[in-house]
C-alpha cells in the first residue's frame, strides 16, 4: 500500500497534542518559507517503478562535496522529543551509526 506524505502528516495531527502539533507543523513570523517549502515539494513526484532491474542501483550521491550513501539528510530541530521521548538521541544516533560503517 502506498502513502504519502500527507497520510503521515494526518496520523501525527490525530495523535499528537494540539499545542505540539502546532509547534512542528507551523513557521516562524509570516509562514512565507513554509509555503514556499510546501509548494516546493508539492512539485515532486516519486515514480514508483516495477520489473525494473535493480541489481546496480546507487543510492550514493554527494553534499557540498561530501559524499552520502543515500540522497537523505537530517535538519537539525529542536524539541524533537515533543513527539518523541527519545528522538533527539535517536536522530543523532542513526547517523552516527552510518557515519562510522
Amino acid at each position: 500500500m502506498e502513502s504519502t506524505l500527507y497520510d503521515h502528516e494526518t496520523a501525527a495531527r490525530e495523535r499528537l497534542p494540539r499545542p505540539v502539533w502546532d509547534f512542528l507543523a507551523g513557521g516562524s513570523g509570516t509562514e512565507s518559507m513554509l509555503a514556499t517549502s510546501r509548494a516546493a515539494l508539492d512539485r515532486l513526484t516519486l515514480r514508483p517503478r516495477c520489473l525494473v532491474d535493480v541489481s546496480r542501483c546507487r543510492p550514493d550521491t554527494s553534499l557540498l562535496g561530501s559524499p552520502l550513501p543515500a540522497p537523505l539528510g537530517i535538519a537539525p530541530m529542536a524539541y524533537h522529543q515533543l513527539a518523541y521521548r527519545e528522538a533527539e538521541l535517536a536522530a543523532a544516533g542513526g547517523p552516527a551509526r552510518q557515519a562510522r560503517s
